[in-house]
């Protein structure tokens, strides 16, 4: 091997290595699905995915996170298997941009995915995304190298752990005519490994995997508003549409179509997002984000005008920028510690055998962390579902299970019917004060 050659390759994985190395040393349980995620595949040996409890989503994430969860049964093991996962989201980048364009390219696509803030915050959140992400790259690399078996079976793989994926399918197909590749026979396996994933699923399962899966994501209401920190995450993908908008320009002028494929259609996904979701969270534009940072890298070393290279820079650096506070809040130890102080005294102020109910972030890391069942099996307690399924049919169910303990946050439960039954049957024990919630733990009156 010309070391030479190699030096882009070698660069990105120092730099990507140094940043994994310094990442692991704040892996620390955020306000994220994450908790939710791990603690169903930890409990995945004793209950059942849409049987024993409801899960949303399709079920690869949560059995390869629970075989995972086989080896050490530890909140930050999982967390850096979600952080190597992310590092080869990025190597993958790498090649994938390398076989579109050069080694030029792949370089600084890598580079600015690296330095992105999604990836600075997010990388080692094991909310599905990742893992998706990565069959999505997996699958449209092995189709640009002509492995159309092995593609599809990726692209499978990531259609059965987020139906989101689907949106990708004519992105890849469109890969697959640019490289004059037969797409009709990637349709034909893409359709026989899903049905392989899917069939054996829906007869075990039947209709309640696809209400919670299909149904669920269709019909059920958003009956509250995001809490305001939250609105920040939007600014993950706001920055995108001017990446996408400088490489399509750059595209067109230099008559490049694949370059004006790869900006315009994951800018047109998220649009879609933007436009069809009640409510928008920051993983929504994951899937698009490689794309993007390949077109801006294609444009960028194409481009005859120093503007739209300034812009490319300038962009990507202002999207750090406007970040920090963001940054800041997923790297400070301070924001985490309310989730071991409460762990800390809901063990101290209750048995193995008392289960807990309340807030799904906070409720499953101390179910994950404190040994704690959840009553009813609700590690999805979000009002959403809970609305979905019937608040009474809920209130119901835990006035039979009587949760030794409720966790509220002073948000999701303040609705008169919830507040009625915490106020009849519990009694308000401590608050914890947090920066973005304050939680209150309630005990069940003698």
């Amino acid at each position: 091997m010309n070391f030479t050659k190699s030096i882009p390759l070698v660069g990105i994985i120092v730099l990507l290595t140094c940043f994994l190395v310094f990442k692991s040393f704040f892996l620390y349980p955020n306000f994220s699905d994450e908790t939710v995620y791990f603690n169903v595949a930890k409990n995945l040996k004793e209950n059942l995915p849409y049987k024993d409890f409801f899960f949303a989503h399709p079920p690869l994430q949560i059995v390869l996170l629970s075989s995972i969860l086989s080896f050490a049964d530890s909140f930050f093991f999982v967390k850096m298997f979600m952080l190597i996962i992310s590092g080869l989201v990025s190597l993958v980048i790498y090649f994938l941009a390398k076989d579109l364009n050069d080694k030029k390219v792949a370089f600084l696509s890598t580079l600015l995915f690296i330095i992105s803030p999604f990836f600075i915050v997010f990388s080692g959140q094991g909310y599905g995304m990742w893992e998706t992400l990565l069959f999505l790259l997996l699958s449209s690399l092995f189709a640009l190298r002509g492995m159309i078996k092995t593609s599809a079976l990726f692209l499978a793989l990531g259609i059965f752990t987020r139906y989101l994926l689907i949106l990708y399918l004519p992105l890849v197909l469109i890969l697959m005519f640019y490289k004059k590749l037969d797409y009709r026979k990637f349709l034909v396996f893409l359709i026989i490994f899903t049905a392989l994933f899917f069939i054996p699923t829906l007869i075990v399962f039947g209709y309640d995997f696809i209400n919670q899966t299909i149904g669920f994501q269709l019909f059920s209401q958003v009956v509250y508003n995001l809490p305001k920190h939250l609105d920040q995450f939007q600014s993950f993908g706001f920055f995108t549409f001017f990446l996408s908008l400088i490489a399509a320009f750059v595209g067109y002028w230099n008559k490049d179509k694949l370059l004006m494929t790869l900006a315009i259609y994951p800018a047109l996904i998220d649009i879609l997002l933007i436009a069809s979701f009640k409510t928008l969270t920051y993983h929504y534009f994951s899937l698009s984000l490689p794309f993007i940072m390949i077109a801006a890298s294609r444009a960028f070393f194409s481009s005859k005008e120093s503007i739209a290279k300034v812009g490319i820079i300038v962009i990507s650096l202002l999207a750090v920028y406007s970040n920090i506070s963001t940054i800041n809040f997923y790297f400070s130890p301070e924001n985490s510690e309310a989730f071991d102080k409460i762990a800390d005294y809901i063990g101290e102020n209750s048995l193995e055998t008392q289960k807990i109910f309340g807030e799904p972030v906070m409720t499953n890391y101390v179910s994950f962390v404190a040994d704690r069942k959840i009553s009813g099996n609700y590690f999805d307690s979000y009002i959403r579902h809970l609305e979905y399924e019937g608040i009474d049919n809920v209130i119901n169910k835990l006035e039979r299970d009587k949760p030794h303990i409720i966790i509220d946050d002073g948000y999701l439960y303040s609705i008169g019917k919830f507040q009625d039954f915490i106020n009849e049957n519990y009694v308000l024990s401590k608050k914890f004060i947090t920066s973005h919630a304050e939680y209150r733990i309630y005990i069940r009156k003698s």
